[in-house]
């Protein structure tokens, strides 16, 4: 005696799709949640901010010859930690053509910047790149 076929399997369409109740960073520990900047309660003087610009001049500048777009300006707005670190979370505003190439290079440099200790805690400082 032949075995029936199973019957073709049914899904009911009522039922809501999965709901995800874990934070992306806990299913997989690469993908970390960007941090917020802290509030900026410090102040820094735009003279010492001139400088550590100054600095990093170079850096900049190899930026732009690398992406190939010497006009390209932008504008940062960031918070520089009580150590003179620039925290993570970086505003970027474009103010001409800024290829994202030019723009990874000149965000990846800012961070790496040591500004002088803001007094009072975080300070927040605007930039305009290329300076």
């Amino acid at each position: 005696m032949p075995t029936p076929a199973p019957a073709p399997m049914t899904l009911p369409t009522n039922v809501p799709g999965p709901v995800v109740t874990q934070q992306a960073s806990a299913i997989d520990p690469a993908i970390k949640p960007k941090p917020s900047a802290p509030e900026p309660t410090g102040t820094l003087s735009a003279a010492s901010i001139r400088k550590t610009v100054a600095r990093h001049k170079g850096e900049v500048s190899f930026c732009s010859e690398q992406a190939g777009t010497p006009a390209a300006k932008m504008q940062v707005s960031f918070v520089i930690m009580t150590d003179g670190s620039v925290h993570e979370a970086i505003e970027a505003t474009e103010l001409s053509d800024v290829s994202d190439k030019l723009r990874g290079c000149w965000i990846s440099a800012l961070k790496r910047w040591k500004f002088e200790a803001p007094k009072g805690g975080p300070a927040r400082a605007t930039l305009s790149l290329p300076r």
